[in-house]
């Protein structure tokens, strides 16, 4: 992503310099449906590793210089910046 970084800096404009997309593990919750005695169904959450869709924008400020953001798709989203 360097190169797409130093082309948007050579512009002189903040903006965003690329878009990536990866597949990543998280530890998200995961939903188990269940039939209690009744027939009535419930559901039961737990933490599971799961593969979730992430996208990371990297970003050019002319006054901060080089940042990112990364948003996964997946309840609870994550994100996180740097």
């Amino acid at each position: 992503m360097r190169q797409h970084l130093a082309i948007q800096a050579a512009t002189g404009r903040s903006g965003v310099a690329a878009i990536g997309v990866a597949q990543e593990y998280q530890n998200v919750f995961a939903a188990i449906q269940r039939r209690g005695g009744n027939g009535v169904p419930w559901f039961s959450f737990t933490k599971a590793d799961r593969r979730v869709t992430c996208f990371y924008f990297y970003l050019w400020d002319v006054e901060f210089g080089a940042a990112f953001i990364k948003v996964c798709a997946y309840f609870p989203i994550r994100s996180r910046c740097g």
